[in-house]
């Protein structure tokens, strides 16, 4: 359920649920704060196989790419020379990004399939950001960050609402 901004007013909101004002109709209108949960995770998760294709790479004189143009090269190749594109760091990476999206069609994102998710990108996003920190490459470095505070923040969501879950079942 989206809400455009400036057109609703909050008049009542707690922890569960908020009453709004439709500045239009002058209609009331509630809504279960779950749904802007669900809504939330479902857009950390999007953020973070977006924020993974922005990765940058370079080697040797000439040579760089972002992860975004590899992964095209890699699927192009995928159907044509499938040999050279098994190695646990082209393949792993590509299966977060796979069972991330998969958390985007579930109705509650699993926390199982966003960390596996999260944690196979993680390794050479992680990989990239220690190699442009030691050898200085501005680079490479800059473009882990957004994957890595992306990351952050989705644990973060996720340890916050396993002990909220904890503490109501108390």
């Amino acid at each position: 359920m989206a809400f455009p901004a400036g057109r609703f007013i909050v008049i009542f909101a707690n922890k569960h649920s908020a009453d709004l004002i439709d500045n239009k109709s002058l209609t009331i209108k509630s809504i279960n704060m779950k749904t802007i949960k669900l809504e939330t995770k479902h857009l950390l998760n999007l953020l973070l196989v977006i924020t993974s294709l922005l990765g940058y790479l370079e080697w040797g004189k000439d040579e760089r790419i972002f992860l975004l143009e590899g992964e095209i090269l890699i699927i192009s190749k995928l159907f044509t020379d499938f040999t050279s594109v098994i190695h646990p760091f082209i393949l792993l990476p590509m299966a977060g990004q796979i069972l991330l999206i998969v958390t985007l069609f579930q109705k509650s994102p699993s926390r199982l399939l966003t960390y596996l998710g999260l944690g196979s990108i993680g390794i050479l996003l992680f990989f990239m950001f220690l190699i442009g920190l030691l050898s200085l490459n501005y680079k490479i470095f800059l473009s882990t960050i957004p994957f890595l505070v992306t990351g952050f923040f989705v644990i973060m969501k996720n340890r916050k609402q396993k002990t909220e879950k904890i503490l109501s079942e108390s």
